[in-house]
């Protein structure tokens, strides 16, 4: 989904139905992602946003994606150049608790490709 839209930054909400199949609740503490259009890269961040998922539950896990407007502009280019497709590469990495550390788990990735005809 479309979150906020500044002229700095675009915001992409992200959700992610996730299952506690353990007896102890899950803790995620934060994500850190990124998001590549064409080798591109355009969001890097990391979100500090608490969340614990019960033992034996299941949840929806929202994210929020920022992309950073001033890499529109180089990705722009090679969507033209690659005749108007874009590969597009989505990696989301929770960070949770264990043990009293945190722990980045990869666990997150959605590579996917789209066209448009814009020129054509």
């Amino acid at each position: 989904m479309w979150g906020v839209v500044t002229d700095s930054q675009t915001e992409i909400v992200a959700l992610a139905k996730v299952r506690n199949e353990d007896v102890v609740p899950i803790v995620v503490s934060g994500y850190h992602y990124t998001i590549e259009m064409n080798g591109v890269k355009v969001a890097d961040g990391y979100e500090n946003s608490p969340v614990t998922v019960k033992p034996k539950s299941k949840t929806t896990l929202k994210f929020s994606l920022r992309l950073n407007n001033s890499f529109i502009r180089e990705w722009w280019v090679t969507h033209i150049a690659n005749g108007e497709k874009t590969k597009i590469r989505v990696a989301i990495k929770p960070t949770i608790e264990v043990g009293g550390r945190d722990v980045e788990v990869p666990v997150f990735l959605r590579e996917s490709e789209f066209t448009t005809k814009l020129l054509s």
